[in-house]
């Protein structure tokens, strides 16, 4: 392999001049290119210019006379992705854009498809080397994807598809490149980019989503627009969501029309994968964010009667039924959907009209996590907590329905869920609380379910009270500690930096002792691994990925509570049954003591 290399053989020599020589055969010429890429992963760093070189002009190659030149720039489209996925760089990046350009809009849609296919390789391996270019390219290649959309309702063909693709490549590419203030004045050359693809995306989904329903404008359609590359599209409007900061933008770039059929769309979502929802979730929160940021007052609330059968579904409702079906979804999604629960109830404006909906939601949510709580029981531990603090946000807006909902999806579904809560708020829960306001939720849920239990008393709610009690008491000292650790995370910082200048100085000793310790054999290391990568898979197939596992949720006004205030309220009104004759832990009433003083009193701890 390596002789062939070095001496340039005849298929190279075919590939690099064939546009000199019309003799050679296009198929002649693929087969060249073709193992060109094939030799990519031991292809010498010195020829790779020389390679692109070649294989460019193939892409370039126009059909001569009665002879398709399809094969070639085919071949040299598969050669060039395999030399960039073997991390061989093209000599000038630009030229490769300018060529693939031109190419897409002047093929038949097979090769458009192919060339968006290698433009999305092309963008995703050039990352801040083709950066600047993605504006003018984004312009471009749009206009090639608007004129193969359909005009009505019908499924996209495969160029549409591809092009979408390889527009969400580049979208993320863009935003992962900006910098972090793109506000200030030496960035507005970013910003001026960000807007013009902003509003190119706008036109592209205007004409993809909307504009096939205009014709129908006096008239209710079950019809919606095909649900082709939802994923894709999804990203481009996330990405001109995140762009818009004010109201004036937003109408400009008709963002209420588009979110509204993106919505009902996303409604009747059910190919669950996990590449192509992260898409979806991204959008749910980009819209959430864009919400708090400007402050649109009824926002969530635009319907279209045109979509859905003639119902008139909201945007909120809408997203709403995504989260609902995520929720019982596979454990990644399980996740991303819970987050969802706690800012779409609490983030959004509701008027008092709108409250019904709102109601609605937290009803549906609920039934949708108690389900898939009931059904991965002690099976899939890991998802308790996101599923049960789901229902929490629920219950502290909605107390009175979502017991009455828990109760008739199980008997005693109420209890059921007030014990698992409890389960989950204490240290010993080994997927327990960790962020500050995870721990926030639980101290104020678990404070209402132990004032109801009070209230309407029950054959095992004395169990389940001082079960939710001791809990309750356990998460305010958590907090604390959470609270008070985030306090002085700063001087933290420099402690550890000392520590670590004067650990240094020990290394030295450190290492001669450890040469002292038996080593370990060969068998005993394979045998050790072998056991962590079995436990590791298990854990995997069990609870999925534990992204987000310490995550801050959206509180909304719950936020700014006074948990000090109600506990003692709680303790002073309901101290007789609370405490007096009741064994607590020593190490429970000791954390009082340290952590929480203000409480020691109704422990009879002075």
């Amino acid at each position: 392999m390596r002789k062939i290399l070095i001496t340039r053989p005849v298929w190279f020599e075919i590939g690099c001049f064939h546009y000199m020589h019309h003799s050679y055969s296009p198929y002649l010429v693929a087969t060249a290119n073709w193992v060109l890429g094939s030799l990519a992963p031991c292809l010498p760093q010195a020829m790779a210019g020389d390679v692109y070189r070649c294989l460019m002009k193939s892409l370039a190659m126009p059909d001569i006379a009665d002879c398709n030149c399809y094969p070639v720039r085919a071949s040299a489209a598969g050669a060039i992705a395999e030399l960039l996925e073997n991390n061989h760089v093209p000599p000038d990046w630009l030229s490769l854009l300018q060529i693939l350009a031109d190419r897409i809009g002047g093929g038949d849609e097979n090769e458009s498809s192919l060339l968006f296919q290698l433009l999305g390789t092309v963008i995703e391996a050039g990352q801040e080397k083709v950066v600047t270019h993605i504006p003018v390219i984004v312009f471009h290649i749009t206009g090639v994807i608007a004129k193969n959309l359909p005009p009505t309702t019908e499924p996209w063909p495969q160029v549409v598809e591809h092009g979408f693709s390889a527009l969400a490549v580049i979208a993320q590419i863009w935003e992962q490149s900006m910098p972090d203030d793109i506000q200030l004045p030496e960035n507005k050359e970013w910003r001026s980019g960000w807007a013009s693809i902003a509003r190119v995306f706008s036109s592209l989904l205007q004409q993809a989503w909307v504009m096939p329903l205009e014709p129908m404008e006096d008239v209710v359609s079950s019809s919606l627009p095909p649900p082709s590359c939802v994923d894709d599209a999804s990203q481009l409007l996330g990405f001109v969501m995140r762009f818009v900061t004010s109201m004036d933008e937003a109408v400009e770039l008709k963002l209420t029309q588009l979110l509204v059929v993106w919505a009902d769309l996303i409604a009747d979502w059910d190919a669950w994968e996990e590449m192509e929802d992260l898409a979806v979730f991204s959008s749910i929160q980009a819209a959430i964010n864009l919400h708090r940021r400007c402050n649109f007052t009824n926002y969530f609330m635009s319907t279209s009667q045109k979509l859905s059968g003639g119902l008139a579904r909201s945007i909120i409702e809408g997203i709403s039924a995504f989260v609902c079906k995520g929720i019982g979804a596979y454990p990644s999604a399980t996740r991303r959907a819970c987050s969802c629960v706690h800012a779409l109830l609490h983030v959004p404006s509701f008027s008092f009209e709108t409250e019904a909906i709102r109601q609605s939601m937290a009803v549906e949510f609920a039934r949708a996590s108690f389900c898939h709580f009931r059904d991965t029981d002690n099976k899939s531990r890991g998802l308790w907590k996101p599923l049960l603090l789901a229902i929490s946000s629920c219950y502290i807006i909605y107390p009175d329905n979502v017991k009455q909902l828990l109760g008739k999806v199980e008997d005693e579904g109420f209890t059921v869920w007030a014990s698992a809560l409890a389960s989950i708020s204490t240290r010993s829960f080994e997927f327990g609380l960790s962020s500050e306001s995870e721990i926030k939720l639980a101290v104020i849920t678990l404070a209402k379910v132990v004032e109801h239990l009070l209230s309407f008393p029950s054959d095992r709610g004395n169990e389940i009270l001082h079960d939710c009690f001791r809990s309750l008491m356990e998460a305010c000292i958590h907090l604390k500690e959470v609270q008070e650790d985030g306090e002085g995370s700063d001087e933290q910082i420099d402690d550890n930096d000392d520590d670590e200048e004067e650990d240094s100085d020990g290394n030295d000793d450190d290492e001669d002792s450890e040469d002292d310790e038996r080593e370990e054999t060969e068998q005993e290391f394979l045998d050790r691994y072998a056991k962590a990568a079995a436990t590791l898979g298990e854990e995997m197939v069990e609870d999925g990925d534990s992204e987000d596992e310490a995550q801050e949720l959206e509180l909304g006004g719950f936020d700014e509570v006074d948990i000090q205030t109600n506990i003692v309220s709680l303790l002073d009104r309901f101290r007789g049954v609370l405490i007096s004759g009741q064994v607590f832990p020593p190490n429970l009433v000791q954390g009082i003591i340290d952590t929480c003083p203000e409480y020691s009193s109704f422990f009879h701890v002075n």
